[in-house]
């Protein structure tokens, strides 16, 4: 072979060698800090209120409660893990003293999971919802413990106006600081993974008089059971 020709194959083969040795290391540092080149992003794509029945003791008595919820979206490009939703503070608009009571922070719990505490996985992409509060039937709320003695009740012809606002939190309360009383609610809380930085957000919950059909409850307040105050 020409010398010349050598020479050129050698530097040809260097190029090569090392443009697949610097792509070799790019996809190395990539896999290792793909993380926090593309963090996950978790928001909050939607609120919902559903209608649904809470099933108590061997006989499964059903009592009628709808259920608000939050759904929870990774718009990242990688997997959020170890997803945790909490309770910041609660405000009770327009009040002052017990009734505008801020609570220590509280866990809420993902709906339908196997561990309502921690989601372990929440892929790109993908989607989750998490229970907020419930609004239980108010002439039944007492088989499912929705009620609480630092709520004043109502008279008896008035039930169907004395409705309670339950956090669903992961553990309850000893001091019944997840059962609220009528009225409408800034509520704070906060979205974080082990992977991605905390995020917080203000919901504004409507705790209102209870009806039978869904569609009435959903529109009868002033505005949506359950939305985005921001």
């Amino acid at each position: 072979m020409d010398p010349d020709e050598l020479v050129r194959a050698t530097w040809g083969l260097v190029y090569v060698t090392g443009g697949l040795t610097f792509i070799t290391f790019v996809g190395v540092m990539v896999a290792l800090f793909q993380e926090r080149i593309w963090p996950p992003k978790l928001r909050i794509r939607c609120c919902m209120c559903q209608k649904t029945f809470v099933l108590v003791g061997e006989q499964q008595l059903r009592v009628p409660a709808y259920y608000l919820r939050l759904r929870i979206a990774n718009k990242g490009k990688t997997p959020a893990r170890n997803v945790q939703v909490r309770i910041l503070a609660v405000e009770r608009v327009g009040t002052s003293g017990k009734d505008n009571r801020q609570p220590m922070p509280f866990y809420l719990c993902w709906t339908h999971h196997g561990d309502p505490a921690w989601l372990a996985c929440l892929p790109s992409g993908a989607e989750a919802d998490c229970d907020v509060a419930r609004i239980a039937d108010p002439r039944r709320r007492h088989i499912i413990g929705d009620d609480s003695d630092l709520v004043q009740a109502s008279p008896a012809s008035d039930i169907l106006h004395d409705t309670r606002l339950k956090f669903i939190t992961t553990v309850m309360p000893s001091t019944r600081e997840d059962l609220w009383p009528p009225g409408t609610y800034k509520v704070t809380i906060q979205i974080a993974a082990e992977n991605s930085g905390a995020v917080c957000r203000t919901l504004k919950v409507i705790c209102q008089t209870w009806h039978d059909d869904q569609e009435t409850m959903r529109n009868s307040g002033p505005g949506p059971i359950i939305s985005l105050w921001d």
